[in-house]
């Protein structure tokens, strides 16, 4: 009898101590764990499907619906985040590019985050995104989501986009600027910055 109950707890000591491990394993290759890491207590939906895409900048989490990114737009803390939407077609996201990497630089230490959300669709992720990032070290946190149905999920950012890109949203703690046109210059995405600072 002694030896059935020894038995049965060092069952469920070795049982328990399994279970953990794989747990830990399944966490630790999550780009919901990133997300979390980066947005307080996020979690991501069954619809989302999320994955990393290997990049020469790192790995970057890649959701398929705007739920997996929302949180970004939910943080509350003392940092100020420069949120800007873009796509390897659009020719004045690259151009403004520019000037999100000269903020994140500049303001690095004013607890200033920026991040750019490439919404490039799916099927041009290893054939227009990898190449572009290979070619240009973005220094700002990137992150993907392949979301295509704008209509959807646009209006979850601000009630007046009407889906054009670039857009940037502008937010900390206290205030919220949605900006829905092109930057001509790093000046002018400083203008806006500088009201929330």
């Amino acid at each position: 009898m002694k030896f059935q109950f020894l038995f049965f707890i060092v069952s469920i000591m070795l049982f328990s101590c399994t279970s953990n491990q794989q747990e830990d394993k399944t966490t630790e290759n999550s780009p919901s764990e990133t997300t979390e890491q980066q947005t307080s207590n996020s979690k991501l939906s069954k619809k989302d499907t999320s994955y990393f895409l290997e990049t020469t900048i790192g790995k970057l989490p890649v959701y398929s619906s705007f739920e997996g990114v929302a949180p970004l737009f939910k943080k509350n803390n003392d940092t100020t985040y420069v949120i800007n939407f873009w796509a390897t077609w659009c020719k004045p996201c690259i151009k403004e590019l520019l000037y999100f990497e000269q903020v994140q630089e500049k303001y690095e230490s004013s607890k200033v985050q920026v991040i750019l959300i490439s919404i490039d669709s799916e099927n041009q992720l290893e054939s227009k995104l990898v190449p572009f990032l290979a070619t240009h070290s973005l220094r700002s946190k990137v992150v993907i989501m392949t979301d295509n149905d704008y209509n959807n999920w646009t209006g979850n950012v601000d009630k007046e986009w009407n889906g054009a890109i670039p857009v940037t949203y502008f937010y900390n703690n206290k205030q919220k600027i949605f900006q829905g046109k092109s930057f001509a210059d790093v000046e002018e995405v400083e203008v806006i910055l500088k009201r929330l600072l």
